[in-house]
């Protein structure tokens, strides 16, 4: 891969970062529930809470057989799904 395709996706993965992102503040920070360490979307646009690091599928994340997973909310699709998994500061 090159530079540039690198970088771009490093900043794509910075946005779902992004603490002051309404994802944050009106939808998740609501719906976490107190186990979750890890949020991911998958490639249907749903948000999934993880109790541990899940696994990535070819078209979502799954649970690795161990703790709770739980859908969150669903937005747009979205091609990048692959770079929204974000680990968690405890609640």
């Amino acid at each position: 891969m090159s530079a540039n395709w690198d970088s771009y996706m490093e900043e794509r993965r910075l946005e779902f970062s992004d603490k002051d992102h309404p994802i944050w503040k009106q939808k998740w920070v609501l719906a976490r529930p107190n186990w979750a360490h890890w949020l991911a979307q998958d490639e249907s646009g749903v948000w999934w809470a993880y109790e541990t690091e899940p696994n990535m599928s070819h078209n979502g994340w799954y649970e690795n057989e161990v703790g709770n997973c739980m859908r969150v909310f669903k937005e747009m699709p979205s091609t990048l799904w692959q770079f929204t998994l974000m680990h968690l500061e405890p609640k």
